[in-house]
């Protein structure tokens, strides 16, 4: 028929178009996200490419339509990854791999309706950890919109995220909040946010020196943070 010469035809555009920046595991819709093509996407999920497909990649990382789209500059972005969460089976890896799964690439879209929309649908582990021992939101460090971290971490606990999580395979992972105090430039309205939503700052954790620490004693340096972490002593301990 017309319409497969033509899907034809537009995967051979693709397939040459995408020769440094593609894989050949990589699914269609995999190759249209990565070179920034949606207007094919919908044409391909109607002829049956997988958007549930995921593959692993040289680095070890875990990638799959979702993952490539989350963290992509491609238009029409929201709708990209509707399209892909409702034809998906799956939105995420297998539970008991420790890898960057659908909880990071969510907090790495900086998309509160990516987010919403993708635990709406349902995933394996919201509290999972990569091979780091870093969780979910530890994308969000980079966000400069910090209504938008606040959003996103207000839906994941919703979901029932655990502020207080630490990896328990890698011996220096640290709590959350120990990561957003340690932000090149640390958000105080982040960081007073996950305090007054259970994020405990003398929750232990063993540091990359060896030493046991705190979130406290990480705050009691910064300048910035001591203000925040102040008004939680007063009413604390």
């Amino acid at each position: 028929t017309i319409q497969c010469k033509s899907v034809e035809v537009m995967k051979i555009l693709l397939k040459y178009s995408t020769f440094e920046i593609s894989r050949t595991e990589d699914t269609w819709i995999m190759k249209a996200i990565r070179i920034n093509q949606p207007e094919t996407i919908p044409i391909l999920l109607e002829v049956g490419d997988d958007p549930g497909k995921i593959i692993k990649s040289a680095n070890g990382e875990y990638e799959s339509a979702l993952s490539i789209c989350c963290k992509s500059n491609i238009k029409n972005k929201e709708e990209i990854a509707r399209l892909i969460i409702e034809k998906s089976m799956s939105l995420d890896i297998d539970e008991k791999v420790q890898a960057a799964g659908a909880v990071h690439w969510i907090c790495e879209s900086k998309s509160p309706a990516i987010c919403k929309a993708v635990l709406e649908k349902g995933i394996k582990n919201i509290n999972r950890f990569d091979q780091k021992g870093l969780p979910g939101p530890c994308r969000l460090l980079d966000a400069k919109d910090e209504k938008v971290v606040i959003e996103i971490l207000s839906i994941l606990l919703s979901y029932g995220y655990d502020l207080n999580g630490i990896c328990p395979t890698v011996p220096t992972a640290k709590p959350l909040l120990a990561h957003f105090c340690r932000a090149i430039f640390p958000s105080v309205s982040v960081i007073e946010w996950l305090i007054k939503n259970g994020a405990d700052p003398y929750l232990q954790f063993q540091d990359d020196d060896g030493t046991v620490k705190t979130t406290m004693s990480i705050a009691k340096n910064k300048r910035k943070l001591i203000p925040v972490f102040a008004k939680f002593v007063q009413t604390s301990k």
